[in-house]
């Protein structure tokens, strides 16, 4: 229980400020610390990693080294692990440029798991950026739904909608998004 309180929490900082994405990877590395074998943990923080990689100017050589370790081991100890995959298939989408094997990674990690928010965000904003636009959307709808008290997948909506220019309709989406967390950073 308490490994997944920390890897809730961490869950919860992934995407915001600095200091929030360093608490991020605490967490992760704390839920890690206190149950070894919890594969879950090991790939919030291959996703918290890849995060950083590309959010933050960092040695992002370093970082997606660290991702690319944890997401191994998550896989190792589940190789059906949903959120592993679909944080292999960032790897691949970010720093590989590997957009078939990104695809096949997170389209995995959906026929595991398509109840997971994480999954249908990732997996949602991953197809939204290769031109797949309305089948992006749904997922992001849907990982909206899945959990509403996530700003991920809010964040999401309302930068597509911004792409698209339709900008009351991103608008509404930071307005939403920071109705969710007062305190949201990038709102």
């Amino acid at each position: 229980p308490d490994a997944y309180r920390l890897y809730l929490k961490g869950r919860s900082f992934l995407v915001g400020n600095q200091q929030e994405m360093d608490k991020s990877i605490d967490c992760f590395q704390q839920a890690v610390a206190c149950a070894p074998d919890y594969a879950m943990a090991h790939a919030g923080l291959a996703e918290a990693y890849t995060t950083q990689a590309y959010l933050r100017a960092v040695d992002r050589t370093v970082y997606v080294e660290k991702a690319r370790a944890a997401v191994m081991r998550a896989l190792e100890l589940d190789p059906d692990l949903a959120e592993a995959h679909a944080a292999l298939g960032g790897i691949r989408f970010f720093f590989e440029w590997d957009w078939a094997g990104a695809d096949t990674a997170m389209r995995r990690a959906l026929e595991l798991n398509p109840g997971s928010h994480a999954v249908n965000e990732g997996y949602g904003y991953f197809l939204a950026i290769m031109g797949r636009v309305d089948e992006g959307l749904a997922l992001l709808r849907e990982a909206a739904r899945l959990d509403p008290l996530s700003v991920g997948p809010v964040h999401d909506l309302g930068i597509i909608a911004m792409v698209r220019g339709d900008y009351e309709e991103a608008a509404a989406g930071f307005r939403r998004a920071i109705d969710i967390d007062p305190n949201w950073t990038w709102g």
